[in-house]
């Protein structure tokens, strides 16, 4: 019985922590998951720097194009550390989020809000009515 059984489960959704979990995590409360891992702790160490530094370049004359090759370079530099630290799982995860995270940068920017005109309407939105003045 159950949502699980009858297969109305979400598709890609973590599956529903199991009853007796739930109840020793509230009575105990504790929580009965595992820590992160520590390649996750350091790509989120990674990405917040990678976020900080975007926040330190955030100025009017700044391009797209600029943004970009700023986050490409730190990147190389932390594949460059990683390796050199002997973490090629992170060095790997770090090659396969950064172009994730750049294609999110320059979509984030092409999407600013730009003045829309609906075809056949834009005279009517940019004529001025008509003024009704008295006859003198």
């Amino acid at each position: 019985m159950g949502p699980h059984a009858a297969g109305l489960e979400g598709v890609g959704l973590p599956a529903a922590l199991p009853r007796w979990q739930v109840r020793l995590e509230r009575t105990w409360g504790v929580s009965l998951r595992p820590p992160p891992s520590r390649l996750e702790l350091e790509l989120a160490r990674c990405v917040d720097e990678w976020d900080a530094g975007l926040a330190r370049i955030e100025y009017a004359e700044v391009t797209a194009e600029d943004r970009a090759t700023f986050l490409e370079q730190v990147v190389c530099w932390q594949v460059r550390r990683a390796l050199g630290a002997g973490r090629f799982d992170l060095a790997l995860a770090l090659t396969r989020l950064a172009p994730h995270r750049i294609a999110q940068l320059a979509e984030r920017l092409e999407r600013r809000p730009l003045l829309r005109v609906i075809p056949g309407r834009a005279a009517s939105l940019f004529a001025t009515p008509p003024i009704d003045r008295p006859d003198r």
